[in-house]
C-alpha cells in the first residue's frame, strides 16, 4: 500500500492492496468517499458500501444496514479496547490476593489436610492395636 510523504490524506492513494486480495465488499466509512476510490473499486468490480459525505453534490445508493452492521462493529471493537485500560488497574489489585490464595493459604490447607490424614491412619492403627479383636498367642516350644 502506498502512502503519502508529506502531511496530506491517504485517501488520493490507490489501493494497491486490492490487486493481491480478492475483496467482495469495500466497507469503509463517509471519511474515504472520495471519487477516486469509488472508481478504482467499480473498475475492479468491488461492491461498494462507503455512506456519502453531507456535501457530496451526487448522492449515491449504499447499503444502510451493512453500514449499521459496520458501525456495531467498530464500536464493539472500541468497547473491547477501553478494557484494556481496566484489567490492568484490577489485576494490580487481585494479583497480590491471588498470589496470596496460591503461594501461603494453599499449601498451608494442603498441609493441614496431610496432617489430618496421618493423623487418621495412627488413630486407627492405634485403636487396632488396642482392641480387643488382637489377641496375641503365646508360642509354645516343644522338646
Amino acid at each position: 500500500m502506498k502512502t503519502t510523504v508529506e502531511i496530506t490524506g491517504d485517501c488520493g492513494v490507490e489501493l494497491d492492496l486490492t490487486k493481491t486480495i480478492k475483496l467482495g465488499i469495500l466497507l469503509l466509512n463517509w471519511a474515504y468517499d472520495t471519487n477516486s476510490i469509488i472508481n478504482y473499486a467499480e473498475k475492479l468490480g468491488i461492491n461498494i458500501v462507503i455512506p456519502p459525505k453531507s456535501n457530496r453534490k451526487s448522492i449515491r445508493n449504499f447499503d444502510s444496514d451493512l453500514c449499521r452492521l459496520h458501525h456495531i462493529a467498530k464500536n464493539t471493537f472500541l468497547k473491547f479496547k477501553s478494557w484494556h485500560g481496566i484489567a490492568p488497574v484490577i489485576l494490580k489489585f487481585l494479583l497480590p490476593s491471588l498470589l496470596l490464595v496460591l503461594f501461603v493459604l494453599f499449601p498451608c490447607l494442603l498441609l493441614l489436610l496431610i496432617f489430618f490424614i496421618i493423623t487418621h491412619f495412627f488413630l486407627k492403627l492405634f485403636s487396632y492395636l488396642t482392641s480387643d479383636n488382637l489377641v496375641i498367642t503365646p508360642t509354645v516350644e516343644r522338646d
